[in-house]
């Protein structure tokens, strides 16, 4: 496995419940694969900032979360309601702006963050339904975080176990493994041994030693690390 192809089994993505993992891909300088436990997304930096452009920025992935929250809001409540809402669009912008552009903040001194978000709903809404659910975009769990204090905890972990293993044992695998098959279908082990009559004879019993072999390996691998190796 390549650093920039990763599989559902790759430990470096193992994600605990609640947590978010970001891992850098290794394909180009911002490039990274986003992963919660259920999904794998990439985020990039276009080309014009040093990316290659194969996925959202940060700030778009922000906008995304927003806008998708605000969405699913709405829905939740205009079916709660019962009221005729065919279809939800949200645009949104992300700007830095002069805090005394701003009549509305309480910051009044250097610059701050706008986002613009605006919602399209398609009819038939009459004005009273329409203006409410405006009010409940406002509500939306991602908006009321974004505008109440927010502790950002930053600190150092040591990389985890299942990584370090998966990291130590990928070539110890594809050792193990070409051994195996290499034993399997020529007959031969180390270099300047010679195919026998006896190894043409015993094909299915080669075949058997490849499987204990492979056996072997993923027990050893799982008592040492704790984690399944894919292959093994």
């Amino acid at each position: 496995m390549s650093l920039n192809e990763p599989t559902a089994d790759d430990p470096t993505l193992i994600v605990e419940p609640g947590w978010i993992k970001v891992v850098e891909s290794g394909e180009g300088k911002f490039a990274e694969h986003l992963r919660d436990g259920r999904h794998l997304l990439v985020a990039d930096e276009p080309a014009s900032a040093g990316g290659n452009d194969r996925g959202p920025g940060p700030y778009e992935l922000l906008l995304m979360a927003l806008g998708a929250c605000t969405t699913m809001t709405l829905r939740l409540y205009a079916d709660r309601k019962g009221w005729p809402l065919a279809r939800t669009r949200v645009r949104l912008c992300h700007r830095r702006i002069h805090a005394n552009d701003c009549a509305d903040c309480e910051t009044k001194l250097g610059v701050l963050d706008r986002i613009e978000l605006v919602i399209e709903l398609e009819e038939p809404l009459n004005d009273p339904q329409r203006q409410r659910l405006l009010e409940i975009a406002n509500m939306c769990p991602v908006h009321r975080t974004f505008t109440s204090e927010i502790n950002v905890d930053n600190r150092l972990g040591a990389l985890d176990r299942a990584s370090k293993c998966y990291a130590g044992f990928s070539e110890s695998a594809a050792g193990v493994t070409c051994a195996a098959l290499n034993r399997a279908f020529t007959g031969r082990g180390p270099p300047g041994t010679s195919r026998s009559k006896r190894d043409v004879d015993s094909e299915p019993d080669r075949f058997r030693n490849v499987q204990r072999s492979l056996q072997d390996f993923g027990a050893r691998s799982r008592a040492l690390c704790s984690i399944n190796i894919p292959g093994a």
